[in-house]
């Protein structure tokens, strides 16, 4: 196993036993400056020295959402073997969006197979397994490097659609638990049951493939969590839960489930209205409404829970205010640099299993978010 999943953390094999490790890392996407994502421009030279800059910040992990060119997985390999401390992976799989949202029913074939494939096909090419061919809006290559003792888990998915969700467990009422090799459900939607059939399939195809396993888990945001918010205004933002709690590893799947959530300050509203998490005292004695919710997805959740995206950009527009002044955007750098040090500390005082940092790079014409060095 790369990995395995303790009470509050995620575990590494180290001195012998496997330790707590506490996630500390940053998203890194497919694009850079001055090119469009889907032209995966980025090289392996610059790929390299982004790792060297990674690692020397203090981070032990980063994250990608979809399959990079070889070039990525070469420069990760490669840094990783003269590194004093390794980068760990978490490897994301992207759904298509574009089906998902014009079937609103991710059990639909022309969703669920081409999502089942990539993931099949980003299990191999982490394994050095893997020929995909170059398709336009995609990476693609010849993929050699065995990447499999870095990966530390599987997050797989998007910030799910709440009227997809809905409208998948609408037109599914007769779909019950799901009950796999790996993974099985108790009191599942249908669009969990989906879910937990999705990941199911993928532990089997890498256990059964390859003989490994790694903690997995599912994309997931505030707007799809399990929580009530009563003073949210947008019916939108609170009308439907993922659950990872309805989902169960099997004695089978060793390596175990986690919790993956993209948490911000300012979004959505109902941090800014709810009183419990306005007047919420964090352990600086300051009032601090992401301290107070990060205290409740703690209690409420019976597994290690990632916060897999958390930060504020440093852009010149705001596009979303928070009540204790942690703004989307009109900050300073130094400002930015100060909030999401002190969103760190909230995501360890609160016990998560740790934080990405959204994020590494800015996107093609992106400007809510600070560029990274090229």
């Amino acid at each position: 196993m790369a990995g395995t999943v303790g009470r509050d953390y995620l575990q590494v094999y180290r001195n012998g036993r496997w330790e707590p490790l506490l996630i500390k890392g940053v998203n890194l996407g497919i694009s850079k400056p001055g090119a469009f994502p889907g032209e995966a421009k980025i090289t392996k030279e610059e790929y390299f020295r982004w790792l060297q800059y990674i690692g020397a910040m203090g981070a032990n992990a980063i994250r990608v959402y979809t399959i990079h060119p070889p070039a990525f997985y070469e420069a990760l390999y490669e840094y990783n073997q003269i590194a004093k401390q390794p980068l760990y992976l978490f490897h994301g799989v992207w759904i298509d969006e574009g089906a998902m949202l014009r079937t609103k029913d991710v059990w639909a074939p022309e969703v669920n197979e081409a999502f089942r494939t990539d993931i099949r096909r980003t299990i191999d090419l982490v394994h050095g397994k893997a020929r995909i061919p170059k398709r336009p809006g995609h990476a693609g290559g010849v993929y050699r490097y065995d990447l499999s003792p870095y990966v530390l888990g599987w997050i797989f998915g998007v910030e799910w659609d709440p009227d997809v969700v809905a409208a998948t467990n609408e037109k599914h009422p007769k779909q019950g638990d799901y009950r796999g090799k790996y993974v099985y459900t108790k009191g599942a939607s249908p669009f969990e049951a989906w879910l937990a059939r999705v990941i199911d399939e993928a532990v089997a195809y890498e256990t059964e493939t390859y003989g490994w396993q790694r903690p997995v888990s599912f994309t997931n945001w505030v707007t799809t969590d399990l929580l009530r918010h009563p003073a949210e205004p947008f019916v939108k933002e609170d009308f439907v839960s993922v659950n990872p709690n309805v989902m169960y590893a099997t004695h089978e799947l060793q390596a175990g489930l986690f919790a993956s959530y993209h948490i911000y300050p300012y979004y959505p509203d109902f941090l800014n209205r709810e009183e419990k998490y306005v007047s919420y005292v964090d352990q600086r004695g300051e009032q601090n409404s992401y301290a107070g919710y990060l205290h409740d997805m703690k209690a409420a959740h019976r597994m290690p829970i990632l916060v897999a995206e958390f930060g504020v950009p440093s852009s010149r527009g705001m596009a979303h205010r928070n009540v204790h002044g942690k703004n989307q955007g009109f900050l300073s750098e130094q400002e930015q640099g100060t909030i999401d040090r002190e969103l760190f500390e909230d995501i360890v005082h609160e016990r998560m299993a740790g934080g990405l940092l959204f994020s590494w790079q800015a996107r093609h014409r992106d400007h809510s978010s600070k560029q990274a060095p090229v």
